[in-house]
C-alpha cells in the first residue's frame, strides 16, 4: 500500500503540469500569428506565404526574386507579403515599414518589419523581418519614388485590382519612415 501512496502525488502532479501546458497552449493559438506557412515561395502556391519581402526589377520585366541585379535608372518595385494565420483573429494596429539604406553601394541591403499590438510571433520590440538584397552593376544609392506606396489587402492581385487607399490619412510614404499601419488585419 505504501508504493500506491507514494505514486499519486506524481500522477496528480503530472496530470495539473500537463493541463497548464495545454491551457498555456490553447490560449497563445488564440492570438494572432503572421506569416507561418512555410516554406515560404516567390510565387503563388497552395498552402504556402510569400515572403515577406520580395524584390523586382521592373525595369528588365524580371520575376519576383531575393537577390535581385540592377543598373542604373532601373525602376525596382519591393513587396511586402503579410497573412494572420489564425482564423477568428485580428491583429490589431498592424504596421508595415521597410529601411532603406541611404548610403550607396553595389550591393544595398534593406529590410523589411511587420508587428501588430497583439500578434504572437510579431510585436514592436521583436518585429518578424526580413532582408533583401539589390545587387548593382555601378555604385548607387536606392532611392524611394514619393507616392509610389500601394496596398493591396484581402489577396487583391496588383496585377488586376485597384489599390486600396491607406487608411489614418497615411499617404503610403510612411512605409520608408515609421511605418505605415494598415489596421486590423
Amino acid at each position: 500500500m505504501k508504493n500506491k501512496l507514494a505514486k499519486i502525488p506524481f500522477i496528480s502532479i503530472l496530470i495539473i503540469s500537463l493541463f497548464g501546458w495545454s491551457a498555456a497552449f490553447a490560449m497563445a493559438a488564440e492570438n494572432p500569428k503572421f506569416n507561418t506557412f512555410t516554406p515560404y515561395t516567390h510565387t503563388k502556391a497552395i498552402n504556402q506565404d510569400y515572403y515577406l519581402l520580395d524584390l523586382k526589377n521592373d525595369t528588365k520585366n524580371a520575376d519576383w526574386n531575393d537577390p535581385i541585379s540592377a543598373d542604373a535608372g532601373d525602376i525596382l518595385t519591393f513587396s511586402v507579403y503579410y497573412h494572420n494565420a489564425v482564423n477568428e483573429t485580428a491583429a490589431h494596429n498592424t504596421t508595415i515599414r521597410i529601411v532603406i539604406p541611404s548610403a550607396q553601394g553595389m550591393q544595398i541591403i534593406s529590410t523589411a518589419y511587420l508587428w501588430a499590438d497583439n500578434a504572437e510571433n510579431a510585436t514592436y520590440s521583436n518585429p518578424l523581418t526580413e532582408n533583401g538584397i539589390v545587387n548593382i552593376s555601378s555604385l548607387q544609392k536606392l532611392e524611394y519614388i514619393s507616392g509610389s506606396a500601394k496596398w493591396y489587402p484581402n489577396q487583391a492581385d496588383w496585377r488586376l485590382d485597384a489599390p486600396t487607399s491607406f487608411l489614418f490619412g497615411q499617404t503610403g510614404d510612411e512605409i520608408i519612415g515609421s511605418g505605415v499601419n494598415i489596421g486590423d488585419v
